[in-house]
């Protein structure tokens, strides 16, 4: 028997593995913009901004670390069906990022903890409003953080299993 690659086109046309690499790369690509948008304004708010219930608020985030996706998949699932969410695309995303945030916004918000807090205090005395800060300062500043978010996020969404088998 000669070795031949055969079986590779045979599995890539019958097995409809093209198309499942696809979807893929579009939820992954998907999450990661998302998970990077909505972690990156969480942990500036976090680690940069004092407000009442800056406390609480963090340990709320820990605790969304601590919880396993086993725990809350069947509460998970029905929640994704009420939505209509359940074969798509967008309920994909939007549940990869929704596991992912807790991880994401903790470490976004040590990072931007350990920016010195005069350089904002300068820009607001200068007239910056707080999204000037966050975009003009704090994401320059961020960008090491946020690539290493985006790496380790990437991964996560490729290599997670279980929440694509239970929302296709």
């Amino acid at each position: 028997m000669q070795p031949s690659l055969d079986n590779f086109s045979r599995a890539w046309t019958f097995a409809r593995i093209g198309d499942a690499f696809w979807n893929s790369v579009i939820t992954t690509v998907g999450a990661v913009i998302l998970l990077t948008l909505v972690c990156s304004m969480a942990g500036y708010a976090v680690g940069t901004m004092r407000f009442r219930l800056r406390g609480p608020l963090f340990h709320l985030i820990l605790m969304g670390m601590m919880i396993p996706l086993q725990v809350v998949m069947v509460p998970f699932f029905r929640t994704i069906v009420d939505f209509k969410l359940l074969n798509t695309y967008h309920g994909l995303i939007l549940s990869l990022t929704a596991f992912a945030i807790p991880f994401g916004t903790f470490m976004l918000s040590a990072y931007y903890a350990t920016i010195p807090r005069d350089i904002f205090e300068a820009a607001k005395m200068d007239g910056a409003s707080i999204w000037q800060s966050y975009y003009k300062i704090g994401l320059p500043i961020a960008k090491p953080a946020i690539a290493t978010l985006a790496i380790i996020n990437t991964l996560y969404a490729w290599n997670d299993l279980l929440i694509p088998c239970l929302l296709y």
